[in-house]
């Protein structure tokens, strides 16, 4: 539910660095890596340009297995700060 909540919040807001920062804080504590994964790729397709964003991303990302977090990290591929 809160990945559901969250990708809809994401498609509908502009992200910022504030803003995105509440979203990574949100999605941090969920326990399913696959839900994770599909929370931190929603938003890294509308993340701006951003150190601190993307930085705090991947030590989000760094908490799921190998795979999940190969996924998430590929969706920063677009984000190049």
């Amino acid at each position: 539910e809160r990945r559901g909540a969250l990708v809809a919040l994401i498609e509908r807001m502009k992200i910022e660095r504030h803003s995105g920062l509440a979203v990574l804080k949100a999605i941090e504590p969920m326990d399913s890596d696959f839900e994770k994964r599909n929370a931190l790729v929603s938003l890294a397709k509308r993340m701006p340009d951003d150190r601190e964003l993307v930085d705090r991303y991947r030590t989000v990302a760094k908490s799921m297995n190998d795979f999940e977090r190969g996924q998430a990290e590929k969706a920063l591929d677009r984000v190049k700060p």
